[in-house]
């Protein structure tokens, strides 16, 4: 079965090869680091300034850069596996590992750096701190049972749509310096409501609840099909029917926010005097 977990049945579990995946993971968390570095050196100004503020938002700005990056990477790296995997499988077989290693590295990043500004991050983000423990339980666990590599490629197309929440983000920390009241426009046109909204609705469904479906339907054990696999000590399964269903609540939220904007919207226009 080539574009699934039959892709990866003869690449032997390893788990976390030392040293060479801890060399690879210290990379990836020195290039982000230098990501971040070069973040410092964008910060938007304002007319303003606060010490203690400054630190707070050149630090989110600069997280906000690295975190931009690597969505990029893993958007593009996640997508060309996926196509791959039914054009050209020994590509996809030889990089789909290094991919998790990178992945579950950056949530090792963001945990440290989150910590550096934030010395009660555990207390007052646990929703935070959860998401990456879940994230690095599932990337870990796929690299102990390499079949479950293909619910990682699946699982990080969702990237795509958070560059465009990354690039959102960015605009609106920006705009919250600019000295004018202008909104940021592209090519005339509303950066964040007419280009940025649209993209971020598009992504969510094709990227991350199409994808959270299909990462739910590959997660059942289907018989004959998975005889090889021991699928029944897995907790895939759950934990892929938990992400389906908070996807779909999100975008229960999501759809409900742009109908509530919507009516907001036309609440503040001017009614007409007969």
């Amino acid at each position: 079965m080539v574009g699934g977990g039959y892709l990866y049945a003869d690449i032997p579990s390893e788990g976390f090869v030392f040293p060479s995946d801890a060399v690879y993971s210290a990379a990836v968390v020195a290039f982000l680091s230098y990501v971040y570095i070069l973040g410092l050196q964008s910060v938007p100004k304002t007319t303003k300034p606060h010490i203690h503020k400054d630190k707070l938002f050149a630090h989110a700005w600069a997280n906000e850069v690295a975190s931009l990056v690597n969505s990029v990477i893993l958007a593009v790296w996640s997508i060309a596996l996926f196509v791959c995997s039914y054009t050209h499988p020994t590509f996809t077989k030889a990089y789909t590992r290094s991919m998790v290693v990178w992945f579950a590295a950056y949530n090792v990043y963001d945990i440290i750096g989150c910590s550096m500004y934030h010395a009660s991050l555990f207390r007052e983000s646990p929703t935070l701190v959860l998401h990456h423990a879940v994230v690095l339980s599932g990337l870990v666990y796929s690299l102990h049972n390499t079949y479950f590599l293909w619910h990682m490629v699946l699982a990080t197309l969702c990237e795509a749509n958070s560059v465009v929440l990354h690039i959102k983000c960015l605009v609106r920390m920006r705009a919250s310096r600019a000295t004018t009241a202008a909104p940021p426009t592209l090519l005339g046109y509303d950066l964040r409501t007419h280009v940025l909204d649209p993209l971020m609705y598009i992504t969510h469904v094709v990227f991350r609840f199409d994808t959270s479906f299909w990462l739910w339907w590959s997660s059942i054990p289907l018989g004959e099909r998975d005889r090889h696999f021991d699928t029944s000590a897995c907790p895939w399964f759950p934990m892929a029917t938990l992400y389906l269903a908070l996807n779909v609540l999100t975008s229960y939220y999501m759809v409900r926010g742009v109908l509530r904007r919507k009516d907001r919207a036309k609440e503040k226009e001017p009614k007409k005097v007969e």
